[in-house]
Formats: structure tokens, sequence, C-alpha cells
């Protein structure tokens, strides 16, 4: 039976601290996530004749500069201003504002509140293709190496895919990185990266095996 080196000992218990810490840390503090996906409120309003930067600039006077804003509609003529938490004299001051900005005319804001997004339905679009990849990647490399095992070869691959990812997500939580658009993308990264590195490293592995073999 082949040995365990004392590198690949450090590494695990490197690995296994990192995610008992990260499901730690996710148990008393959660996950931190970024703006829109966390409970935050939405102010809605339209530009007529306001020039967002205008607009843009008076926000973030009035209201901080942890804010998110963005246009959207048909022709891009309204403006939505997202942030953690509207105090009501901020946005008294931002309304006062954009009526001056507007000659004294009242400018309409709509107010929403909006609930954050679980991590479970951010996840969800992008788990399965990568248990797809991941198990197809399995099979193909057990049936090539099978003569070096095809239930080791197989799970090697899927074992490497959840330890990575449990890795990614337990340093989001430990470093308190906000989860944002670049989250699950990064996710699916993080997985593709593995089955290249493993089908790297047996590959190297497989051919030090065999010139091993013909010198002997």
């Amino acid at each position: 039976m082949k040995q365990i080196s004392s590198k690949t000992k450090i590494s695990i218990v490197i690995i296994t601290i990192i995610i008992v810490a990260g499901i730690a840390m996710m148990f008393i503090k959660g996950i931190n996530k970024s703006i829109p996906y966390s409970d935050h409120t939405r102010l809605e309003i339209t530009l007529n004749n306001l020039e967002k930067q205008k607009v843009e600039e008076i926000a973030k006077e009035t209201l901080g500069e942890n804010i998110i804003v963005q246009t959207f509609g048909d022709f891009e003529d309204k403006i939505a201003i997202s942030m953690n938490k509207l105090e009501e004299d901020k946005k008294t001051q931002f309304q006062d504002k954009l009526n001056e900005l507007n000659e004294g005319e009242n400018v309409d804001i709509t107010e929403t509140e909006v609930g954050k997004t679980k991590l479970k339905d951010m996840m969800t679009p992008y788990v399965l293709p990568i248990a797809i990849i991941t198990v197809l990647f399995a099979l193909y490399k057990g049936l090539k190496y099978r003569k070096d095992g095809f239930i080791k070869m197989f799970l090697t691959p899927i074992v490497d895919v959840v330890v990575a990812e449990a890795v990614y997500i337990s340093l989001y939580a430990i470093l308190r990185i906000p989860v944002g658009i670049y989250f699950m993308p990064l996710f699916a990264s993080v997985g593709i990266i593995t089955l290249i590195a493993n089908s790297i490293c047996k590959s190297n592995s497989s051919e030090k095996q065999e010139k091993k073999e013909k010198n002997d």
C-alpha cells in the first residue's frame, strides 16, 4: 500500500481546517452577500430631464458611497439605487436635493424592500452542469486507467472537485468576501480547473510509471 507523503498529510490537515472553519463561520455569521443578493432597499426614479451622472452624485453625497446605481427601462430612462439600509433623514436629504436639481418640482421616488437571495438558489443553475461534467470525466478516467482500479480512478476526480469547491466556499465565508455576480462563475471555474489539474497530474504520473517500467 502506497504511503502518504508528509506534504500530502500537511495539505490534508490545512484543507480540513479551512473547511471546518468555513462551516463554523457560516453557522455563526452566515455568508456575506453583496447588496443585490442581501436584504436591501431599492429606490427607483424616472429621470425625465435629470442627468444620470448628477443624480448619482447626489445619491452618493446624501445616501453614502456604499450604494449601487443602475439604469433600466426600454430607453434607459429610469435609475435604480440599491443600499443595505436607508435612513429616513438621508432619504429626505436625497429627495430635497433631487427637487432642487429638478428646478423645485417634486421628483417621484419609488421605495421597495427587496429580500435576500438564498445561496442555494444562486448555486442551483451551476451545480447540475458541473456535476454532469465531473461524472462524465470520472467515467472517462475510470475506463482509461482501469488497470489502476476503476473505482479509484472514478472517485478521485469527484472527490477532488467536491473538496476544491468546499474550500472555495469556505474561504468566502472565512474572509467575509461579499458573494456577488462573480461568485458562481468562479465556482464553476474552480470545478473545471480542478478536473484539468487532475487530468494533467494523472497523465504525468502515468508517463513516469511507463518510463520506470521500460528502464526496469
